[in-house]
């Protein structure tokens, strides 16, 4: 017979598997349910998971060239240094994509002057593969 504990472990690592093969469906020019996953994440009241959640939804959206739920997202995330980090990474996917300007709207975003001008510096110039 199966303790609860290792029930739950197999659920969870179940769930987990399941997340995980979503993420291969993201393709460039989708939505990807952005809006619906973006409203979830915005009702998470445990700070740490919302912010982590919101990261992810954050570049998910930015490589799907959603600037309004990647933008979004970042300014949802209190973390300064989560914040910071996922607008940078963001702003990269973004200028990838083909939107270098609304890349540039979301490294202002960045409050670490230093890092804000390394990504600025990066959009400047043309983008590695």
């Amino acid at each position: 017979m199966c303790p609860i504990p290792t029930l739950r472990l197999l659920m969870c690592l179940s769930l987990l598997t399941v997340l995980a093969a979503g993420c291969s469906d993201l393709v460039p020019g989708t939505d990807a349910n952005l809006e619906a996953r973006l409203d979830a994440a915005r009702q998470i009241s445990n700070p740490t998971l919302a912010d982590t959640t919101l990261a992810k939804l954050a570049k998910d959206a930015a490589f799907v060239g959603n600037t309004e739920v990647a933008a979004d997202s970042v300014e949802g995330i209190k973390a300064v240094s989560l914040h910071d980090q996922t607008a940078y990474d963001s702003a990269i996917l973004l200028a990838r994509n083909g939107a270098r300007d609304d890349a540039v709207e979301l490294a202002r975003m960045i409050g670490k002057p230093d890092m804000r001008d390394d990504v600025l510096r990066k959009l400047a110039e043309p983008l590695a593969p």
